[in-house]
């Protein structure tokens, strides 16, 4: 019998997958795709079991057996026991409360993580994070997600909110988000504000870069300014949380210098450097799989913790 962790990933389209072996090695990843043109973030539950069983089956089939941790990452708040996502305002409702090792007939735990918890947990397994203790990332997609371990702790807090770096606001006067803060992260960065912070202009990030590349003075101005945004909310993290590392996920970060260039300058205006060494900025590595990885990994470290009866916070 063949010792393995799985990981699944609930993204905007694609539903992506990792198999992991006992070292956290990636044995292979995929994506699975839903055969009715819904994206995943429009399918219901039994439309989820209908996908997943039959990959499953074939896991079972070549390794002799079932995953010995199985993970899922997805957006919201998981019970503190990670059986579930407990709250998920607006998106996925069908999946609040859903327990999914009931749904697929799984025999262990299926233990659910926050997508952008998994997507950190994902990238610090590399070689040259993995013994960091004071790091954390921002996930730059539709919103913004975030992760943070703490002095060799991930930080999930009093009811799982810690973590969600998109909420932290950086205009008090802005517009009011889903979670009631003003000016936030999210609506200044993330992709699902862009038409409205471009009035119109633009509604994916890939044409505003391309603009901003070409010298468009608008693009320029709308560029900048979110990059600026972003620059302000990392150094409040950096006060926060003082890492020695942050990683910037997620589809703008595929900008390079476009955005990691304008994101220095701005640090070097922002930063508190008290021994006048900035923190090291970089970006995540592992892609679009990062959050099916992280998954993997959490399931088992989870289960791990259970078992050992601890009843502290999870080092990772």
């Amino acid at each position: 019998m063949y010792t393995y962790y799985v990981g699944l990933d609930m993204g905007g389209t694609k539903l992506k997958a990792a198999v992991l072996d006992e070292g956290y090695q990636i044995i292979k990843t995929f994506y699975c795709t839903p055969q009715n043109e819904k994206t995943t973030r429009e399918m219901c539950s039994g439309e989820w079991k209908k996908l997943i069983t039959p990959y499953l089956a074939e896991l079972e089939q070549e390794y002799h057996a079932l995953p010995s941790a199985f993970g899922i990452s997805t957006p919201g708040i998981p019970k503190k026991d990670h059986t579930a996502i407990g709250h998920m305002p607006e998106r996925l409702t069908d999946i609040q409360g859903l327990d999914w090792s009931e749904l697929l007939k799984y025999p262990g735990k299926i233990y659910t993580v926050n997508d952008a918890k998994a997507a950190f947990i994902g990238e610090i397994q590399a070689d040259e994070l993995k013994h960091i203790k004071n790091i954390c990332m921002l996930t730059l997609g539709t919103g913004v997600g975030g992760a943070a371990k703490v002095d060799g702790i991930l930080l999930e807090g009093n009811i799982g909110r810690a973590g969600h770096l998109g909420n932290m606001s950086v205009d008090m006067e802005g517009r009011q988000a889903l979670t009631g803060i003003p000016g936030g992260l999210d609506n200044l960065v993330g992709n699902c504000q862009i038409s409205e912070r471009t009035h119109g202009l633009y509604d994916d990030p890939l044409g505003l870069e391309m603009d901003y590349v070409k010298g468009d003075p608008a693009a320029v101005e709308y560029w900048l300014k979110m990059v600026k945004a972003l620059a302000v909310g990392i150094a409040s993290l950096i006060n926060i949380l003082d890492p020695e590392i942050v990683i910037i996920g997620g589809g703008i970060a595929n900008a390079g210098k476009n955005l990691f260039g304008p994101l220095k300058r701005y640090l070097d205006l922002y930063e508190w450097r008290p021994y006048g060494i900035p923190t090291k900025i970089i970006p995540a590595a592992n892609g679009d799989f990062s959050g099916a990885i992280g998954a993997a990994i959490f399931a088992h470290a989870w289960q791990l913790h259970i078992d050992s009866g601890s009843k502290g916070q999870l080092a990772i």
